[in-house]
């Protein structure tokens, strides 16, 4: 298959009734798809190992994304959706308790603490901010009267937002620690850290994480609070990746707001090489409809042409009417993005101020280079390859954007699953034996790992013998050092 036929922006796509059978999720993955998230803050732990198990049966190499629930408040267990209209009044009480002695529209929360942390006059927002309430008052038992301001429909589980109030509950929860448990029980390779505020929390979550198990899970932190926009560089600097999780961040701030702050978010993870992804409402009309609207075309491809790593589909795939479609909808869209995409100038894109701070840089940018001169020469390479043990210089070379495809290649199931959200990135896996792992690096060029996966690059079609292509890797010279050669060669000589 053709390099230029993959989409260079992942999709991340949540599992749910609409997508959890195998035959659905097998077109998902012919779709496109590149990444699952599994969103405990819906369904049981027991209903997600199945589809867990299903999942790994049908495709090992994918990346699992557990997102935590976090601090989240939500209405209760409703009997059936209620319908509410501007100026009609609504009270709020606790789901634990009894349900008030009231003769209009009561809804319950499942957090006691609201009452204590809001005041008359404070708003409220249900599911990202569609419906909107005015607080009229709360009574001495803790009953929130408000008044609607923005109608529609109310139903179960659906996220509460109170914009500027501080519920004084730190991450990771309760409930967040039993899903991490569960997410290192599963072998997931992400967690979704929700409502981070600062860097303290995402030290806390890696923490239990090595109290309990040596197995590397990236942590992804979800951007959504204005605490997390003030303190943004210290949080990516200890994550693997970031969310900009545009739901809840654009009822916690102005709206207007959500595409400046995503444009710097991306920019700033970009600069950092930590993949960066971009979630919430970008095909919000197919979980009704068939064909996508063009603002949602035009999302999708402003999000591709900032560099963000990876595109999530949440309620599309999990509850939609047509997941398969929606995939198939983003992967044309992030084609026709990347085919248009602007020429990334690599000093733009260097983490340090005065220059080079990592020999991957200095490599990304001798690779963007000669990727770009060979193309202007009229002998463009066709893939650049990267052996790689950890993952970090393939991302590395992927900020950099260079228009030709990448091909990263490990014998380490999880270093492949991690890059499935990395930009750009076409990732094969070559299983050797265990006590192989470390000597199949051995060699530079000549190395096991390389040869292999030159191998099966032809064999899968992705080179061909007389093609010329890049290779970024340890050289002859100093085989067992650190990647530390760029080099151009014809596939016929390297087998």
């Amino acid at each position: 298959m053709s390099l230029n036929k993959f989409h260079r922006s992942k999709i991340l796509a949540t599992i749910g009734p609409s997508s959890n059978n195998p035959e659905v999720f097998k077109q998902l993955l012919e779709s496109g798809l590149n990444a699952v998230r599994l969103n405990t803050s819906h369904g049981s732990l027991e209903s997600h190992k199945v589809n867990i198990k299903m999942i790994r049966e049908v495709s090992p190499e994918i990346s699992v994304l557990v997102d935590l629930p976090g601090i989240k408040i939500r209405t209760g267990n409703l009997e059936e959706p209620i319908s509410v209209k501007p100026g009609e009044h609504v009270v709020f009480y606790y789901s634990e308790l009894s349900s008030p002695d009231y003769q209009g529209i009561s809804i319950p929360i499942d957090y006691k603490i609201v009452a204590k942390n809001v005041k008359e006059g404070s708003n409220i927002f249900i599911n990202d901010g569609i419906l909107h309430f005015k607080i009229d008052y709360i009574d001495d038992d803790g009953i929130i009267y408000s008044k609607v301001i923005s109608g529609g429909l109310i139903e179960s589980r659906k996220g509460i937002n109170l914009p500027g109030m501080n519920l004084g509950i730190k991450v990771p929860t309760r409930s967040d620690i039993e899903r991490i448990n569960f997410a290192i029980d599963i072998d997931a390779d992400f967690i979704a850290i929700s409502f981070v505020s600062d860097r303290s929390e995402v030290h806390e979550v890696r923490k239990i994480i090595q109290n309990k198990t040596n197995k590397k899970i990236g942590l992804i932190s979800k951007i959504e609070r204005e605490e997390a926009l003030m303190n943004f560089s210290g949080i990516l600097e200890v994550s693997d990746g970031i969310m900009v999780a545009r739901g809840d961040l654009g009822v916690e701030i102005a709206p207007e707001r959500v595409p400046v702050e995503q444009r710097r978010i991306i920019y700033e993870s970009n600069k950092f090489a930590k993949p960066v992804i971009v979630a919430t409402q970008i095909l919000d009309s197919m979980i009704r409809n068939p064909i996508a609207t063009r603002a949602e075309i035009s999302d999708i491809f402003t999000a591709v042409d900032q560099g963000a790593d990876t595109l999530m589909l949440s309620e599309e795939t999990a509850t939609g009417r047509y997941p398969i479609k929606a995939v198939q909808v983003m992967h044309k869209t992030a084609l026709e993005a990347h085919n248009q995409m602007r020429r990334r100038e690599p000093a733009h894109y260097d983490s340090g101020l005065g220059g080079y701070v990592r020999i991957q840089e200095l490599l990304g940018h001798a690779i963007k280079t000669m990727s770009y001169q060979a193309r202007q020469a009229g002998n463009p390479a066709k893939a650049i390859f990267i052996p790689t043990r950890h993952g970090t210089t393939a991302k590395f070379i992927a900020k950099y954007r260079p228009r030709t495809p990448l091909i990263a290649a490990s014998s380490d199931l999880k270093v492949i699953r991690n890059l499935n959200m990395v930009w750009g990135l076409h990732n094969l896996f070559i299983e050797v034996e265990k006590d192989e792992q470390e000597r199949v690096y051995l060699g530079g060029l000549r190395s096991p790992l390389f040869k292999n996966a030159i191998l099966l690059s032809v064999e899968k079609g992705l080179v061909e013998k007389d093609d010329m292509i890049l290779v970024v890797s340890s050289s002859a010279v100093s085989p067992d050092s650190p990647t530390n050669l760029v080099g151009a060669f014809k596939v016929s000589d390297l087998l």
